[in-house]
């Protein structure tokens, strides 16, 4: 079999074990019986061997059970966690970028993680599956079969905004860390943090920059730290923004080579290792002569002395799972928005100026959206 029809048939088996899965976990405190695998076939578009291969699987794994001339049986005692429960908790399935991410970026585990504790506080169970449909169309008919009770998806890719307008029409949905009117939303005003981001920059008296924009939110932040300068009638060279993905740290290195050592550096964390491996080589002076700037967060074991952009996760994920419960409680409400204002940057090495964490929610009865203040100093 071709490599490509070995991963086809795989991507289909994973369909069939997820349906499956799902469908015990629904009738945990009784013995229900499987669709014949031709139903099971026609009903998820996949082939019958696939079919017949996944549930063979499950045999094994002694989640069902087959008898000959009658069908096939899900295994009350081999069934999942909750199965001694008179109510089995609601289900909430966890989703990240297209559906099919299997290694998360930093930020999108940060989310996922904070928006899973809070569920679980919440008495959900949480499902973190990966989808095996390759367009979007067939992924929101997969994950409609899997019938959750709920959605949370972090940073969605656009191309699944359409489906995600789709599924919120019968699953009560949140999208975390994107603004979008597709549904219910928790987002990161990264305009404001790069407005503060500017501001502080301009104050500790760095102004030659350089701007990692490796990603949407880093665009966006790019463009309020360019409205800082602008205020402060300070000329940002465009070169200060390295956009090209594939050559940031050629560009990067091609400065520090000619001798041009930016005042400030900002970095997505998965960034930091490379970063401060290329001010090393070139002998500059941390953070005298450059100030490593960290978005989002600092990872631990990092000795050098940096800058970060603090973002309350916890907060993100307790908005987010209170927009879900809301939504599943009331299905006629309006899409909402939550906007979580970010302005803390934290000098890891200094004891920061103590810091407001405001508690007042302010409404903004046009398009509402939520407005989540904190404000720290370095």
């Amino acid at each position: 079999m071709p490599a490509e029809d070995k991963v086809t048939a795989m991507s289909a088996q994973l369909k069939v074990r997820n349906y499956i899965l799902n469908l015990i976990y629904q009738h945990q405190n009784g013995r229900v019986q499987i669709p014949s695998y031709s139903e099971l076939a026609v009903m998820l578009e996949v082939a019958r061997s696939s079919v017949q291969l996944a549930l063979k699987q499950l045999i094994r794994e002694k989640y069902l059970t087959a008898k000959v001339g009658i069908g096939t049986f899900s295994n009350p005692q081999h069934g999942l966690t909750y199965r001694n429960l008179k109510k089995i908790p609601p289900r909430i399935g966890l989703f990240a970028g297209d559906g099919r991410i299997i290694f998360f970026p930093y930020c999108s585990w940060q989310m996922l993680s904070a928006v899973g504790n809070n569920l679980v506080r919440r008495g959900f169970v949480v499902q973190l599956p990966t989808l095996a449909e390759h367009t979007p169309e067939g992924r929101r008919q997969e994950i409609e079969s899997q019938m959750p009770d709920g959605i949370l998806w972090v940073q969605p890719e656009n191309e699944m905004l359409p489906v995600i307008r789709q599924l919120g029409k019968t699953i009560p949905l949140v999208v975390i860390g994107k603004e979008t009117d597709a549904a219910d939303c928790v987002f990161l005003d990264e305009f404001a943090a790069g407005m503060t981001l500017g501001k502080e920059m301009l104050r500790a008296g760095r102004r030659d920059l350089v701007f990692s924009c490796r990603s949407c939110a880093a665009l966006r932040k790019m463009e309020g730290v360019r409205e800082a300068f602008r205020e402060a009638g300070v000329p940002l060279p465009e070169s200060a923004f390295l956009k090209n993905q594939e050559t940031f740290y050629d560009d990067l290195e091609a400065r520090l080579k000619a001798g041009q050592i930016p005042d400030a550096v900002y970095f997505n964390p998965e960034e930091t290792g490379e970063v401060i491996e290329l001010l090393h080589r070139y002998k500059v002076d941390i953070p005298k002569q450059c100030l490593p700037v960290s978005g989002m967060m600092k990872l631990t074991g990092v000795p050098e002395k940096i800058a970060f952009q603090r973002v309350d996760f916890e907060e993100l994920g307790k908005i987010a799972a209170g927009l879900l419960a809301d939504r599943m409680e009331h299905p006629e409400l309006a899409p909402r928005k939550a906007r979580l204002v970010n302005d803390k940057i934290i000098c890891d090495w200094k004891q920061p100026t103590p810091g407001i964490m405001s508690d007042n929610i302010q409404e903004t009865p046009k398009n509402d959206v939520r407005s989540i203040h904190s404000s720290q100093t370095w």
